[in-house]
C-alpha cells in the first residue's frame, strides 16, 4: 500500500491511499503561514529500518570469527537505505572479508571507507 508522510511544524502524519485528510492552510497567531510537504515512502527508507540495517551489519561482523577485534568495532552507519562501514582494519584480506560480510548482512547498497593500516 503506498503511503506518504505529511509534515506540518514538527508533526508528521502518515496517510495511506485510502485516507484522507484536509488540511487548512492558514496563519497563526503571529502570521506564519502554515506548511505541507508530502514524500513518498515506497522506497524511501526510514530511520528505524537504517538502524536496523546498521545494526545487521554490525551483527554480522561480530559474528564473523575471521574478523579481528578491530574490524569487528568499525564504525557502521545507515541513511536512505544505503550502509557506509569505516575504519581501519590490519590487511587488504581483512578488508574485503569485511566488505563480503556486509553485503551478506545489507545488500549491494554498501560503501566502504575503510583503511588498511
Amino acid at each position: 500500500m503506498k503511503k506518504s508522510l505529511i509534515v506540518i511544524g514538527a508533526t508528521v502524519f502518515a496517510v495511506s491511499a485510502t485516507s484522507s485528510i484536509a488540511l487548512a492552510a492558514g496563519t497563526g497567531a503571529k502570521g506564519s503561514a502554515a506548511t505541507t510537504t508530502t514524500t513518498s515512502t515506497d522506497t524511501a527508507s526510514t530511520p528505524t529500518s537504517d538502524a536496523r540495517m546498521a545494526q545487521q551489519v554490525r551483527d554480522a561482523l561480530a559474528k564473523e570469527t575471521a574478523l579481528s577485534s578491530q574490524a569487528k568495532t568499525l564504525r557502521v552507519s545507515s541513511n536512505n537505505g544505503s550502509v557506509t562501514v569505516s575504519g581501519t582494519v590490519a590487511n587488504e584480506q581483512e578488508r574485503s572479508k569485511v566488505e563480503s560480510v556486509a553485503r551478506q548482512a545489507a545488500g549491494e547498497q554498501v560503501t566502504m571507507d575503510v583503511a588498511v593500516e
